[in-house]
């Protein structure tokens, strides 16, 4: 019961902000590319290595690299 009375009382104030507040920036859109880019490079270099002859441990590594470089780089503040 207390749930739905703060989803609803969450929904009351999302309909009372402006249209603006809840629309996508620029900004956004921005960051959510570069995201999709840093993901697919992450993602399909090391497979397509494999697929060219790299050994599997080394593109789980060139993976898990890729991933880790990302999470450090996204979790030091400016």
């Amino acid at each position: 019961m207390a749930e739905e009375t703060n989803n609803n009382e969450t929904q009351m104030e999302n309909e009372s902000k402006p249209i603006e507040d809840r629309l996508i920036t620029l900004g956004d859109l921005i960051k959510i590319v570069k995201f999709a880019i840093i993901i697919s490079i992450s993602l399909i270099l090391p497979v397509y290595l494999y697929f060219a002859g790299l050994q599997l441990g080394w593109a789980l590594a060139l993976f898990v690299g890729f991933i880790l470089v990302g999470w450090l780089s996204y979790s030091i503040k400016r």
